[in-house]
């Protein structure tokens, strides 16, 4: 599931023991603050390992 950070979503994803990856890239589009300093985070999260253990498929 792709998401943004939630405390809930951390919640369970700790009692469920699901797997969580998170991302955080820079915004493409100006902000107009001139200081081009903002970014997005996105959060994976999986009831499998997102780590990628044996290197198969590669993604990020």
């Amino acid at each position: 599931m792709s998401s943004y950070p939630s405390n809930i979503l951390n919640k369970y994803s700790d009692i469920n023991k699901w797997f969580t990856k998170t991302i955080e890239q820079p915004v493409s589009v100006a902000n107009g603050t001139g200081n081009g300093g903002k970014r997005k985070i996105e959060v994976l999260t999986a009831n499998y390992d997102l780590t990628n253990p044996y290197k198969e498929i590669l993604l990020f």
